[in-house]
C-alpha cells in the first residue's frame, strides 16, 4: 500500500467522486453520499460551493478521503473518509486544511469550523482533543422501500403525474418560488436569478419525479426525486408545496408516488435532509433517523 498523498479537486474528479462515495455506500455506512453528489453537482449553485478547494486524499490514484463544503456558504464542512486509511493522523491533517480553507465567521466576525460526523465513525475523543465540541445533531432520515405504505388519501379533483409526463418549466417555477415563499414575481427561464435559488433549473430526473396537479391544471405539489441504480438509493430534493395548496396531503401523496416509482426500478431505500422543523411531518410518513451524527464545532 503506498502513501497517502493530498491534492485539490479538478474538473474531472466529478466522476471519481461519485466512484469514490459508491463505494462508501456498499460498505455498512448504509448511507446516500454519491447519489447527494450527482444532485450536487447538476445544481446551478454548485459553484458556490467551492469546488477548486475540495481537498482529496489518494493512496495510488485511488481516493480515500475528501472534505468539501456542506452548503454554499463557508463554516460548515462533510468529511468522507475510507474506513481503512482513516486514523487520527489523517484527521488531523483534514481539520487543519478544513480550517485554513472553509472557516466562517461568526459573532463578533470570530472564525469557526463545524464538522459533520457520524457516531460509528468513532472518532469523537481526536474531535475533543483538537478542541472541537458537539453540536447540532444531524438531519438526515431514511425510508426503507421495503416498509412503503401502499396507500395514501388524496383529494377529489387533483391527479399525480410524473415530471416527464406534463413538464412545464414556468409552472415548475411558479409552483417552487411561491412554495418557498420568495419574493417577487416567479422567474422566467432566461432570468437572471440567485444561483441558490434556482431549483426549477435542474435536470431533474423526470420519469421518478411527481407533480399533483390542482383542479384549475396549476402545479400544486412537487417532489424532486434523484436515483442512483447502483447503490439502489434515492435522494428527496426538493419537496414543495404551493402555499394555496397546503393542508390536503398532496406533499405526502408526492412522495409515495416517488418512492413507488422508485421502488419499481430497484430502490432499497429513500433519503432526505429534514428541515428541522419539517422532521416531525417525515417521521410522521414513515422515515426514520438514518444514523446517529452530529456537528462538532470549533472557535479558531
Amino acid at each position: 500500500m503506498g502513501d497517502i498523498t493530498f491534492r485539490n479537486y479538478k474538473n474531472e474528479d466529478v466522476e471519481k467522486i461519485s466512484i469514490f462515495l459508491g463505494s462508501i455506500d456498499f460498505s455498512k455506512r448504509n448511507s446516500c453520499e454519491k447519489v447527494m453528489w450527482d444532485c450536487f453537482t447538476k445544481h446551478p449553485c454548485s459553484e458556490m460551493f467551492q469546488p477548486e478547494n475540495i481537498g482529496i486524499w489518494e493512496v495510488d490514484n485511488t481516493i480515500v478521503a475528501i472534505v468539501r463544503l456542506e452548503s454554499p456558504w463557508p463554516g460548515s464542512v462533510i468529511i468522507t473518509a475510507s474506513h481503512t486509511h482513516l486514523s487520527s493522523k489523517l484527521l488531523e491533517e483534514i481539520l487543519s486544511y478544513a480550517e485554513n480553507t472553509f472557516a466562517g465567521k461568526g459573532e463578533g466576525n470570530t472564525r469557526y469550523l463545524e464538522v459533520l460526523i457520524r457516531e460509528e465513525d468513532n472518532l469523537q475523543d481526536t474531535l475533543e482533543k483538537l478542541g472541537y465540541k458537539r453540536g447540532r445533531r444531524g438531519r438526515m432520515y431514511c425510508l426503507s422501500t421495503a416498509q412503503l405504505s401502499e396507500k395514501t388519501n388524496f383529494p377529489e379533483g387533483y391527479e399525480l403525474k410524473t415530471l416527464k409526463e406534463i413538464y412545464d418549466f414556468n409552472k415548475l417555477s411558479k409552483l417552487i418560488w411561491r412554495g418557498f415563499n420568495y419574493e417577487g414575481d416567479p422567474p422566467g427561464i432566461d432570468d437572471d436569478v440567485y444561483l441558490p435559488k434556482k431549483h426549477a433549473w435542474l435536470p431533474y430526473q423526470q420519469d421518478i419525479c411527481t407533480v399533483a396537479i390542482g383542479p384549475d391544471g396549476n402545479y400544486a405539489s412537487f417532489c424532486g426525486m434523484w436515483l442512483d441504480k447502483e447503490t439502489k438509493t434515492a435522494f428527496i430534493e426538493p419537496l414543495v408545496t404551493d402555499k394555496s395548496y397546503r393542508g390536503l396531503g398532496l406533499a405526502r401523496a408526492c412522495v409515495y408516488h416517488s418512492i413507488h416509482l422508485c421502488k419499481d426500478i430497484g430502490a432499497k431505500q429513500v433519503y432526505v435532509e429534514a428541515d428541522t422543523q419539517a422532521i416531525p411531518w417525515y417521521e410522521k410518513i414513515g422515515f426514520r433517523e438514518s444514523c446517529h451524527s452530529y456537528a462538532w464545532v470549533k472557535k479558531l
